[in-house]
């Protein structure tokens, strides 16, 4: 800078003055403001939906509201477990009855094939 007087000065910096590049300087701008405020919009969008899942106050803290999203997934997780457990008894259950089942007919097939069912029926039915 030169200094005379009262009237400060600037160096030439070697660049001159544009309107038509200020004005195209002034449209990226605004489209990065507009970038800006898009993704602030979808950050603050995230944030609603994850409120909603785990039941929070909108205007709690990010950290706060990341902390509820952790207890929220553990929360299901837990619950998977319970259910994913009661299906695999359950189906166990049901192996073991069918097996059962399957050994009380073969048992009562055999039974009835015995002599002393057939001897019987036959003296029954006289055939």
């Amino acid at each position: 800078m030169l200094y005379q007087g009262a009237i400060t000065y600037l160096v030439d910096i070697g660049i001159r003055y544009s309107q038509q590049e200020y004005e195209k300087t002034q449209l990226e701008l605004e489209h990065i403001l507009g970038e800006i405020k898009n993704q602030e919009d979808k950050i603050q969008e995230l944030k609603y939906r994850i409120c909603e899942k785990t039941k929070a106050d909108p205007s709690i803290s990010w950290e706060e509201l990341i902390e509820n999203l952790r207890q929220k997934r553990l929360d299901v997780q837990n619950e998977l477990r319970e259910v994913t457990a009661s299906i695999v008894a359950g189906f166990s259950v049901h192996k073991v009855i069918s097996k059962l089942r399957e050994e009380e007919d073969a048992k009562i097939q055999e039974g009835l094939q015995s002599e002393v069912v057939l001897s019987l029926l036959k003296d029954i039915t006289q055939r």
